[in-house]
């Protein structure tokens, strides 16, 4: 290759030309990248991939990443937040940040069967135990309840079955104890309740589902209001190697009113929330089934936690 080559090459990837400031739009830019350019290597050498006030590597934030995040924690009444490849990557996360050999995890028996089956085999293998806990009964969680618990997980509503737990009851009696609880809020969607204000310590989606439209994104998010619980769990997140696709983020909108390539979140969560108590309605009706349970049936059965 000749110098003229060589020299228009190295002009065309170090081009003087800048974009003007100052463009702003409704969509939030797709930022795609690995590799970070730095001023110098003072500022190289300064960085700090644990905050947001600057860039690092792709795989640490990108301002399409953190947009997303500040945006979820906002959401979500967090203060800090994490994306990771899936709902079940957000689970995984917390466990391998927050658990080690010797600890016991408390799972609800209507637990997420993949975050079981996270239980039963890899973190069985790392030491870590578990059991299953009635999550109708605060009671008798707080009777479980032992030297050797270190987190408790939560779900509203349970997976499949629908129960809507008494969450302000089991985050009080973890609390109590000194342990802390983490909640899958994939159904809730930081619209339908806000965990933080029931007590609860982490809190995680699969932003695959409302937030994205359930069709085409992977993604899951953790979010917590402790610096020094985010900080743990920022840690497991680099040492991991977990990252998400920008055009991902691009396409998940936790803005209740924001305009999705689909449709608004709030526009998404509503209309499920109304299918599912007519269903409800139709199988009490139509097969006479003794007990048609929906986190949407009328507030004087549900628990405080869900009447907001």
């Amino acid at each position: 290759m000749s110098e003229s080559s060589r020299d228009s090459i190295t002009g065309l990837i170090h081009h003087p030309y800048q974009p003007p400031a100052g463009f702003d739009a409704p969509q939030v830019g797709v930022f795609k990248a690995s590799t970070v350019i730095f001023k110098d290597t003072k500022a190289l050498r300064a960085r700090d991939w644990r905050h947001r006030d600057g860039y690092t590597y792709g795989l640490h934030g990108t301002p399409t990443t953190f947009t997303l995040e500040e945006r979820i924690a906002t959401l979500e009444g967090g203060l800090q937040c994490v994306l990771v490849p899936s709902g079940l990557a957000a689970v995984a996360i917390v466990d391998f940040a927050l658990l080690r050999p010797g600890d016991e995890v408390l799972l609800p028996n209507n637990v997420y069967g993949p975050s079981r089956e996270l239980a039963r085999n890899e973190l069985k293998e790392f030491g870590v135990s578990f059991r299953l806990y009635d999550p109708m009964d605060a009671a008798a969680l707080a009777a479980m309840i032992g030297p050797q618990t270190k987190l408790v997980w939560l779900e509203a509503a349970g997976s499949v079955t629908m129960e809507f737990p008494d969450l302000a009851g089991l985050a009080a009696a973890a609390k109590a104890r000194g342990v802390l609880t983490a909640l899958d809020n994939t159904w809730g969607a930081g619209i339908a309740f806000k965990p933080f204000e029931l007590g609860i310590d982490i809190v995680m989606q699969a932003l695959t589902k409302f937030p994205s439209g359930g069709g085409d994104v992977l993604m899951g998010s953790v979010t917590t209001r402790d610096n020094a619980l985010h900080e743990r769990i920022k840690l497991t997140h680099m040492r991991m190697g977990w990252g998400v696709a920008d055009w991902c983020c691009a396409r998940c909108r936790p803005s209740p009113c924001a305009t999705t390539p689909t449709t608004p979140r709030r526009a998404r969560w509503r209309p499920g929330w109304r299918r599912g108590r007519r269903s409800r309605a139709c199988c009490t009706r139509r097969w006479k089934a003794r007990r048609a349970m929906h986190t949407g049936r009328p507030p004087a059965h549900r628990p405080p936690a869900c009447s907001r």
